[in-house]
């Protein structure tokens, strides 16, 4: 079963393709290709979405689908019969995360259904005891199967500063996920505030310089999360105005978000202002603008 509306985050593109032997560079630059392609497609969906459920047409979500499939079988193909090239060239780690990528991307436009059983990423001790539970969701467990992978083997892999911080994400977008599936309030937000959790953990936990890009990826990410935390409150049918603690909780953190990245977003170039209207449009459905300059310092 394929969702008819993209519900992402903006999908970050990839560029890994290095010295590698003439066969193995060819493989993965069409694992990449497809990936961007169908990263492109989401995004450029995105730009005239709002909230979390977004008017996506579905031919967007099928040939972004179809897309992240190739890409899949085409990081898996590598992964097996390349192996002693990506790890020589130190490619073989971020092959991994960007194959998580492809597979959480799967899991999300399938829409595969959330199982009882399953507990957001951090109700465990450590990411290390986070196993695939039997349900139906075979693309999440597939999904989580892989991220502990990374998880388990990234202390022995070569990753740059953006693949450190995704793969730590990747638990995140696992929890985002299943905190729009829960069928009730209380196991939403638990879904959710490990996401936030996970997503703060992520640039906490990996020396991130301050004007790194991946920053603002990860705080667009919270964005999101916040913004369907905030509509399953609204939902849950507590109050006409929702759980008004939580409300005001993620009003706080919403406000912290966007005040991290305010350097980038005051710069005064092109990007700055394509992000500035990106951020209006995360904040329409929480019903905030753009902190001002005295909110940020009072935060910071």
């Amino acid at each position: 079963m394929v969702h008819f509306s993209i519900k992402s985050r903006p999908v970050v593109l990839f560029l890994l393709v290095g010295m590698l032997s003439a066969c193995a560079a060819r493989e993965l630059r069409k694992g990449q290709d497809y990936f961007n392609e169908a990263a492109t497609i989401e995004n450029r969906a995105l730009l005239t979405s709002v909230g979390d459920n977004p008017e996506a047409s579905p031919v967007d979500a099928i040939a972004a689908l179809n897309k992240y499939r190739l890409a899949e079988a085409s990081l898996l193909k590598q992964l097996e019969e390349d192996a002693r090239e990506l790890k020589a060239d130190k490619l073989y780690g971020s092959t991994y995360v960007l194959l998580a990528m492809a597979q959480w991307r799967i899991s999300d436009l399938e829409g595969n259904a959330l199982s009882e059983k399953e507990k957001p990423s951090l109700s465990k001790k450590s990411a290390e005891e986070l196993q695939p539970t039997e349900n139906n969701a075979k693309r999440r467990q597939t999904l989580l199967a892989t991220i502990n992978t990374i998880s388990a083997n990234k202390k022995n892999w070569t990753l740059g500063t953006r693949d450190r911080v995704i793969s730590h994400a990747l638990y995140g977008f696992y929890d985002h996920d299943g905190g729009r599936m829960a069928k009730d309030y209380e196991r939403a937000r638990e879904w959710f505030t490990s996401a936030l959790d996970r997503f703060d953990e992520a640039i906490e936990t990996n020396n991130v310089p301050p004007n790194h890009p991946v920053r603002v990826y990860i705080a667009m990410a919270k964005l999101r999360t916040l913004a369907s935390w905030l509509l399953a409150s609204y939902s849950s049918g507590l109050t006409d105005q929702g759980n008004m603690k939580d409300v005001n909780a993620i009003n706080d953190r919403v406000k912290k978000t966007v005040c991290s990245i305010q350097s980038f977003y005051e710069a005064q170039t092109e990007y700055s202002k394509q992000l500035k209207s990106r951020i209006n449009t995360l904040l329409v459905p929480i019903g905030l603008d753009i902190p001002d300059e005295r909110v940020c310092e009072e935060i910071q």
